[in-house]
C-alpha cells in the first residue's frame, strides 16, 4: 500500500510534524512521499521540506473516499481549482483503501494522538498509523518535482515613473528626501508596492475611514509621509528612511496600515471592486502547554499531560483568519480558498505565501481609531493641535485612563517619572515601557537624567534627545554613521547585528565599528566607552518611527479627553461596557474632575454642564440596539410594566435596570422604583392595587425600605461596582477617594466605612479585605486593598516621607492635613503637598 501522510492541519487528530516526518523519510533514503490532506494548508511547507531532504514531493487531496494526486504543476493548478469549485478533478487517483494513512511518527505515539482525537472531536482510526512502520513510498505514482511559486504582481499605474509625479509641490529639504527615496524605491523594483497602499489609504479616506499616523519603520519615510500614507514627517523626528528600506537588505518594504476596526470590512469590499484579486490570509491557533491542561480536565478519558505534551505542543489546533494580511494581485490567482467564508480567505499562511512569492499588506483594525473618530466627529473637531500643554500635564500625571498605549498602570506610573512635556518626550516614554528597558531600569535612569539628579553625558550629538541613554534603533544606526563613517545601509546592518542574541554575531559587529573609528582617529578609551555604551544598551532600543508614531495617536486621544471629558466617557464607557472595572475607573476620574456621575438614564440627552449619567450599555444585557430603543420609548411607555411588554426584555435585565438606578426619575428614588418592580413581578396591577385599597383589602406587596447600604449593594450586583455615595461629610480633609484611582496611586482617605463600603461622600469603593465600619483615615491602593487604617478622630496628619530624586514638579497642592517630609540634602518639611511620584513612604500621625 502507498503510505499516505495526512497532516495535523487537516484537524482530523494527526499529531504528524512534516519537519520530523520527512526527516525520517530521509533517513530511511525514501524517494517519494505523498501528502493528501483535505485542504492545502499544509501543501507549502510539505514542498519545501521534501525538496530540502531530496524527496519527490506528491501533493494529493482526499475528498468522498478517493486520493486525487498532482503528477506535476498543472495537475496541481488543476486539483486547487477543482477545490475552489467544489468539484471533481481531472487528476489521476487512488481509492482511499489502496493507501496507508501516516497519523503519527512512532508506535508509542499512539496515546497523544487519541488524545488529539478527543480534543478534535474525531474517531480514532484502528491499527497502526505509524510513520516508523512505513515499507513503500510513492515512487508507484510516477510525480515529478515542481515548485509552488505563482505568478504574482502587485496592480500598477500606467506610469512607471508615477513616484517622481509628486515632487513637484515639495521645497527642500523634504524635496531632496524625497527624490533620493524614490530613486531607490524605483530602483529595487517596490514602486508597485506604495501604488497598492496609497490606493488603499485613499480608498479609505473616500469612505471616511480614519487610517492611524502610521505604524512601523514606514513612518520614517518621506515619500510615505508625501503620498498620505503616514501622517509624521519624519525630517522633523529626524527619523531614518535605511531603517525602512535599504539596497543592502533585500526583503521586501512592509508597510502596516491601522483602520478603524469596524470599518475594516467595509474597506475589503471596497477594495475588492477596486482590483482584480484580493483575500485574506489565514492563520492557526496552535496547542500551548496552558490550552492542553484545560482540554485534558475536560475529557472523558485520562490522558498523562507529561507523555503527551512534547507531542501535541505547537500543533495547530484549529484555523483563524489573520488578523491584518491582505493578498491583492492584478489578476485573479489559482490558490486555494477557505471554503464557506463571507470574504475570500486563502489556505495558506503568511510564511507560505512568502515562500511561493507573494507579498502581503497588512491592514490591520485598531478600536482606537473607532473611538477616536466618534468623540471628534461628535465635538466637530478637525484637526488636533500640534502640542498642547494641558493635555501634556495631565500625561505627566499619569491620568491616563483610556489613552492608547499609556492605560496600564505600569504606564501610569512611568508617566509621572518621564513627565512628558511634548511628542517627542512622550515618544520616549512608550519606547522606555516595554519589558527590556524596564527590566534594566532605564525609566528611573532617564527620569533621575531630566531632573539633573544625575549627570547626561552622550558619546554622540545624536544621543542628546534622550540624554545620553540610546533609547531608539535609530540612535544606533546614527551613532555607526558618524563614528565609524558607515553608510546607512550598513549601519542597520549593523543595528540588526548587535541586536541579535548570537554572541559571535555581536562581537563581529563591535570588531567592524572599533575598526571604523581607529579609521576615523578616535583614541581607545573613547573607542571603549562607546563600545561598552551599545553593549550594555543595544538589546533594549526601539524602532523610534513606529514610537513617534504612536505617541502622536497617543497625544489626540489625551487631548480629546482633557477639552471633551464627557464625550471622551460617554464613548469611552460604551467601547468597555462590559468591563465593570474600567467603568469603575471611568467613574473616578469624572469625579474626580468634578463632574457629578449619575446612573444611567432612559432620556435621550444623558450629560449636560457637570453631570454625566453613565451610558444604559455599562448593564449587561444591554447593547447599543436595546439602548436604543430604549431611549426612544415614547415617555407614556417609559416604565417598568411597559417597556417589559413592549421590548421583552428578559426580568434579569429589567432587573438590573432597576437596581442600577435607570427608573429613579421616572419612579421618583430607587426605593420606589425597586417596589414598583416588585408589584410587576408579582403580578399586580398598580392601577388595582390602589382601588383595593379603598374597599380596606389588602395586598401582599412587601413593605419595604432600601437604606444608603442597601442602594450600594443594588448598584453592585447590577453594576459590577457600588455608584451612589453615602450621604456624609468631615471637616478633617486628606485626599478624595476618587483621586486613588483617577491617578491610581496610593493615598490617604477620610471615609465612612459600613459593611465593606467606604465613602468620601463624593464617591464610594466596596474595598477589598475587611475594615470595621465607622469614620475611618484609610490609605487605600488603586487595586482596593488598604494598606493602613486608624478612626478619624485619632489621625491628625499624613506624613510623606520622600527620599531620592526629585524636583518641585514632582509634587502638588494637598489638604492642609497632609505633608511631605524630604529627605538629605533637603531635609524639609512641605505642608500642604503631596509627593506626585510613586517612591515614597507614609506614616499617619
Amino acid at each position: 500500500m502507498i503510505p499516505c501522510l495526512v497532516s495535523p492541519f487537516s484537524f482530523e487528530g494527526s499529531i504528524l510534524k512534516l519537519k520530523d516526518a520527512v526527516r525520517m523519510a530521509s533517513k530511511k533514503r525514501v524517494k517519494s512521499l505523498l501528502l493528501a490532506d483535505k485542504n492545502f494548508h499544509a501543501a507549502v511547507l510539505f514542498n519545501s521540506l521534501c525538496r530540502e531532504h531530496g524527496i519527490t514531493p506528491v501533493h494529493g487531496l482526499r475528498r468522498d473516499g478517493t486520493v486525487y494526486y498532482a503528477r506535476n504543476k498543472d495537475d496541481f493548478q488543476e486539483m486547487v481549482q477543482a477545490y475552489n469549485e467544489k468539484r471533481v478533478p481531472e487528476v489521476p487517483s487512488v481509492d482511499v483503501s489502496d493507501v496507508h494513512h501516516v497519523l503519527y511518527l512512532r508506535k508509542n505515539h499512539r496515546e497523544a494522538y487519541e488524545c488529539m482525537c478527543c480534543i478534535q472531536q474525531t474517531e480514532p482510526l484502528n491499527g497502526d498509523f505509524s510513520l516508523e512502520a512505513l515499507s513503500q513510498d510513492a515512487s508507484s505514482l510516477n510525480c515529478e518535482p515542481y515548485d509552488l511559486k505563482v505568478d504574482f504582481q502587485l496592480p500598477s499605474p500606467d506610469d512607471n515613473h508615477w513616484l517622481f509625479s509628486f515632487e513637484d509641490k515639495l521645497e527642500s529639504p523634504l524635496k531632496e528626501r524625497f527624490q533620493y527615496e524614490a530613486r531607490i524605491i524605483e530602483k529595487m523594483g517596490f514602486a508597485s508596492y506604495f501604488y497598492v497602499v496609497k490606493t488603499i489609504v485613499d480608498e479609505a479616506k473616500s469612505l471616511g475611514i480614519r487610517i492611524g499616523p502610521g505604524r512601523g519603520s514606514v513612518v520614517g519615510s518621506v515619500v510615505s509621509y508625501v503620498l498620505g500614507i503616514t501622517q509624521v514627517n519624519p525630517l522633523e523626528f529626524d527619523l531614518l528612511f535605511e531603517r525602512f528600506l535599504n539596497e543592502e537588505r533585500r526583503d521586501p518594504p512592509d508597510i502596516d496600515l491601522d483602520v478603524e476596526d469596524r470599518k475594516r470590512k467595509e474597506l475589503l469590499q471596497a477594495l475588492s471592486k477596486r482590483f482584480p484579486f484580493v483575500a485574506q490570509i489565514s492563520t492557526f491557533a496552535t496547542v500551548t502547554r496552558k490550552s492542553l491542561v484545560n482540554d485534558l480536565r475536560k475529557l472523558p478519558r485520562k490522558f498523562s499531560l507529561q507523555r503527551v505534551a512534547p507531542l501535541l505542543e505547537g500543533l495547530p489546533r484549529h484555523l483563524s483568519v489573520h488578523a491584518a494580511g491582505v493578498v491583492i494581485c492584478n489578476r485573479k490567482l489559482n490558490l486555494p480558498l477557505v471554503s464557506n467564508t463571507d470574504f475570500p480567505v486563502l489556505e495558506y499562511d503568511f510564511e507560505s505565501l512568502s515562500e511561493i512569492g507573494v507579498t502581503k499588506v497588512d491592514i490591520l483594525g485598531l478600536r482606537t481609531l473607532s473611538m477616536l473618530e466618534d468623540i471628534r466627529r461628535k465635538v466637530s473637531l478637525e484637526h488636533f493641535p500640534s502640542c498642547d500643554k494641558e493635555t501634556f500635564l495631565n500625561i505627566a500625571k499619569g491620568r491616563t485612563l483610556g489613552v492608547f498605549q499609556l492605560e496600564q498602570p505600569r504606564a501610569r506610573g512611568l508617566c509621572r517619572v518621564v513627565r512628558p512635556a511634548n511628542l517627542t518626550e512622550l515618544s520616549i516614554l512608550l519606547s522606555l515601557n516595554r519589558p527590556g528597558p524596564l527590566k534594566g531600569n532605564l525609566p528611573a535612569e532617564y527620569g533621575d537624567r531630566k531632573r539633573g539628579c544625575k549627570k547626561s553625558r552622550s558619546v554622540d550629538p545624536v544621543l542628546t534627545e534622550t540624554l545620553g541613554i540610546p533609547i531608539y534603533q535609530e540612535q544606533i544606526m546614527k551613532l555607526a554613521m558618524n563614528v565609524a563613517g558607515m553608510s546607512p545601509a550598513r549601519a542597520d546592518s549593523f543595528r540588526r547585528a548587535i541586536s541579535q542574541k548570537s554572541q559571535r554575531v555581536m562581537e563581529d559587529a563591535l570588531s567592524a565599528l572599533k575598526s571604523g573609528m581607529e579609521e576615523h582617529g578616535f583614541d581607545r578609551s573613547f573607542i571603549d566607552e562607546t563600545i561598552k555604551l551599545l553593549k550594555g544598551f543595544s538589546g533594549y532600543a526601539f524602532n523610534k518611527s513606529h514610537s513617534v508614531a504612536y505617541a502622536k495617536l497617543s497625544y489626540w486621544i489625551a487631548y480629546l479627553k482633557t477639552h471633551y471629558p464627557e464625550e471622551f466617557f460617554e464613548h469611552y464607557l460604551k467601547y468597555n461596557a462590559a468591563n465593570s472595572e474600567k467603568i469603575f475607573l471611568a467613574v473616578q476620574e469624572l469625579r474626580s474632575a468634578g463632574i457629578k456621575v449619575l446612573p444611567p438614564t432612559l432620556k435621550e440627552e444623558s450629560s449636560h454642564g457637570k453631570t454625566f449619567n453613565l451610558p444604559l450599555e455599562v448593564i449587561p444585557g444591554i447593547g447599543p440596539s436595546l439602548a436604543d430603543a430604549l431611549k426612544k420609548l415614547p415617555p407614556e411607555l417609559k416604565n417598568i410594566r411597559d417597556i417589559a411588554r413592549t421590548l421583552k426584555i428578559p426580568r434579569s435585565v429589567l432587573q438590573d435596570l432597576v437596581h442600577a438606578g435607570v427608573f429613579d426619575e421616572i419612579y421618583g428614588d430607587r426605593e420606589l422604583a425597586v417596589k414598583q418592580y416588585k408589584i410587576f413581578v408579582q403580578g399586580f396591577d398598580p392601577d388595582l392595587v390602589e382601588i383595593s385599597s379603598v374597599f380596606g383589602k389588602k395586598t401582599s406587596v412587601e413593605n419595604f425600605s432600601l437604606s444608603e447600604l442597601d442602594v450600594a449593594k443594588l448598584e453592585k450586583r447590577a453594576l459590577g461596582f457600588p455608584l451612589t455615595p453615602f450621604k456624609w461629610n468631615t471637616t478633617k480633609k486628606f485626599s478624595q477617594l476618587s483621586e486613588v484611582f483617577s491617578d491610581f496611586r496610593k493615598l490617604p482617605v477620610a471615609a465612612k466605612v459600613v459593611s465593606g463600603m467606604a465613602s468620601d461622600g463624593q464617591t464610594i469603593l466596596s474595598l477589598t479585605g475587611s475594615v470595621q465600619d465607622g469614620e475611618k483615615l484609610l490609605v487605600i491602593n488603586p487595586d482596593g486593598t488598604v494598606e493602613t487604617c486608624c478612626d478619624l478622630e485619632q489621625a491628625h496628619r499624613v506624613v510623606y516621607n520622600v527620599n531620592g530624586c526629585f524636583d518641585e514638579r514632582d509634587f502638588e497642592p494637598a489638604s492642609a492635613n497632609e505633608v511631605t517630609k524630604l529627605g538629605p540634602p533637603f531635609n524639609v518639611l512641605l505642608n500642604g503637598v503631596r509627593p506626585l511620584i510613586d517612591d515614597f513612604y507614609l506614616k499617619i500621625k
